[in-house]
């Protein structure tokens, strides 16, 4: 237990403070990437057009604590012959949601996270998946041959159905620094 304590006490300090583990530098790159994709639209051109004057407003608010989401946009399409609602924050608050998830959550979060589970992770496509499927069904074939079955599941509306009270525990626990924790709770409390 008192080793487990250390190793995130450990990568807590590799984190470092809010204004390392969210620098101007990492912002900066996470709203270019923000850019990718979506360079096309009006909104993103402007976001970029004033990236480096707005990084640094935005990070000064966020050092202050006086930053606050936007309202984001709402709305559905259609999309494979399915109909998709989509809730997308609003192109300065993904800039923080980015920079956020790959300096503070992904280290912090990433050690206790199933290995296959490859979700939107660097390293983890469409390849990573079919391998660990067929590596998975040649183990189940060599011990129980053709017995068995494969079950799909869909977790729609997972994240909008969170319970919110289990994340925030989870953040109490994992992310020690109280401004970045703070800031991770605005993030997952915004409307």
């Amino acid at each position: 237990k008192e080793r487990r304590r250390q190793r995130l006490q450990e990568r807590n300090d590799a984190v470092g403070p809010l204004e390392q583990a969210l620098s101007f530098r990492a912002m900066f790159l996470a709203g270019k990437k923000c850019c990718n994709g979506v360079r096309w639209k009006q909104s993103t051109q402007n976001f970029e057009l004033h990236l480096f004057s707005g990084t640094a407003v935005r990070r000064r608010q966020i050092l202050n604590g006086t930053w606050e989401p936007k309202k984001g946009a709402h709305f559905t399409i259609r999309e494979r012959g399915h109909i998709r609602v989509i809730d997308a924050p609003h192109i300065t608050d993904r800039q923080i949601h980015k920079t956020l998830t790959t300096r503070v959550l992904v280290p912090l979060y990433g050690p206790g996270m199933i290995y296959d589970n490859g979700a939107s992770q660097k390293g983890k496509g469409l390849k990573f998946h079919f391998d660990r499927l067929k590596g998975h069904l040649r183990d189940h074939y060599r011990e129980y041959g053709t017995d068995g079955e494969i079950i799909l599941g869909d977790y729609h509306g997972f994240f909008p159905n969170a319970k919110r009270e289990t994340i925030l525990a989870r953040h109490e626990r994992l992310i020690l620094d109280p401004r970045i924790r703070a800031l991770a709770d605005t993030v997952v409390n915004a409307p």
